[in-house]
């Protein structure tokens, strides 16, 4: 797999924090509403799409935050080129 820029995000969800990958120069093949969406990953859900619209307000993700992430991407095949 080629290398991915990416960066970390934190998202409250119901059941507490989460982090999310987000990689945005991989455009998601699909639109939300008429806006082009990027690739996103996430411990649960995996890989989906999320608009740029979303992700503001979103804070940068600390290492230790995101370490369990980058090494599931990794193991998964991920090249990453870390953007935080």
């Amino acid at each position: 797999m080629p290398t991915e820029a990416g960066k970390f995000r934190t998202i409250s969800r119901t059941f507490g924090l989460s982090i999310l990958a987000v990689f945005p120069d991989d455009l998601y093949n699909e639109r939300l509403y008429g806006k082009k969406m990027v690739t996103c990953y996430e411990h649960i859900g995996q890989h989906s799409g999320c608009t740029t619209q979303y992700l503001k307000g979103k804070k940068l993700a600390r290492p230790e935050q995101y370490a369990d992430l980058q090494k599931e991407l990794e193991n998964i095949g991920y090249n990453l080129n870390i953007l935080n």
